[in-house]
């Protein structure tokens, strides 16, 4: 362990060194260095029994938070701070909490507003928002989104029913995998109700860094959809070694083309860190069709969307080498 000295017990050359530096004036960078912005929003649904932070559930329930007030403080003492911080860009907001999402999506959107008018957003800003997936509301995400926020920190600690009892959250494993799902782009369209039904029938699994999920050439039987984490995607080359191809990134799935013909996987893929997967097997999907028509019907006519889409884009792209080949042996000199 290393031991920290406080100031007092330096020698005095180290002290006035330091002290020399920390004078206003005396350091000078080449440029100011990028800042992020954390933003606090302390109510809660209800406090969980772990929470140490700076989190209440209001009294009044969450009707009477005082959402106009708290913005206006949140603005005026973001303006009192900006003479320490002129010039430097801001690369990322973090909103967190408490339970940002209690708030309405016109109060993020004003706190927003507010933040863009008075601080330097990098064009490429990450702007997470916490939220509790007993607060989740499709059409009221859908809103976080149109806002700005363009990353959702969704507060579960368990799929596992009986953990999250004695977590004393608020919301049940249906609730969980509903707010999920609710992230991945197959199902934008879907509401509430559609998600929460279809989360009954998939699978959740927590994959260590390096696990192979899929594997290259294995027939396949099911489809994944990443929650959290991130995966690489493998293609054995001619000589039989691994070339990376492709990164699955949360709100993304893959294996749907496998699991629909039943043909052997054309990648491996594997966790490029810890990882949270939903799994929806061909199994499953079937009883969807059979027991839950309508919803079933969505989804294949999701699926045959997102599966038209993709194979345009490789075709594009081999248009486009295509085209890069035609015009470099047009380049070759004559014979």
């Amino acid at each position: 362990m290393v031991k920290i000295r406080p100031a007092t017990d330096l020698p005095q050359t180290e002290r006035s060194s330091a002290q020399h530096y920390l004078r206003p004036g005396v350091l000078s960078l080449p440029s100011l260095p990028p800042l992020s912005l954390y933003v606090h929003i302390p109510w809660c649904m209800r406090k969980c029994p772990y929470c140490d932070f700076n989190s209440h559930e209001h009294r009044g329930g969450l009707a009477a938070i005082p959402e106009a007030a708290y913005l206006e403080a949140l603005r005026i003492d973001l303006e009192t701070s900006l003479p320490l911080i002129w010039g430097r860009p801001i690369v990322s907001v973090f909103i967190g909490g408490g339970t940002p999402s209690v708030f309405s999506a016109a109060g993020i959107e004003a706190l927003l507003s507010d933040v863009r008018a008075l601080l330097p957003l990098q064009a490429d800003c990450e702007i997470t928002l916490e939220a509790n997936p007993g607060t989740f509301e499709a059409e009221k995400f859908a809103a976080f989104r149109a806002a700005g926020v363009n990353r959702l920190s969704i507060g579960i600690q368990s799929f596992d029913e009986s953990k999250l009892r004695s977590l004393g959250r608020a919301h049940d494993r249906t609730q969980a995998l509903a707010a999920a799902a609710a992230g991945q782009h197959l199902f934008e369209n879907f509401n509430l109700a559609e998600i929460g039904l279809l989360s009954q029938f998939m699978q959740v699994y927590r994959a260590d860094p390096g696990a192979e999920i899929i594997r290259e050439g294995e027939t396949g039987d099911c489809m994944v959809f990443l929650i959290d984490g991130r995966i690489e995607v493998f293609k054995q080359d001619r000589w039989n070694a691994p070339r990376l191809i492709a990164l699955v990134l949360p709100g993304q799935s893959f294996g749907e083309m496998s699991m629909i013909d039943g043909e052997p996987r054309f990648a491996s893929c594997v966790a490029g860190e810890s990882c949270t997967i939903a799994v929806l097997s061909r199994d499953s999907l079937a009883r969807i069709i059979l027991e839950q028509a309508t919803l079933g019907s969505k989804i294949l006519m999701e699926l045959v969307l997102m599966l038209s889409q993709r194979l345009r884009q490789t075709s594009s792209k081999l248009l486009g080498y295509m085209d890069r080949e035609k015009a470099d042996q047009g380049a070759l000199p004559a014979v």
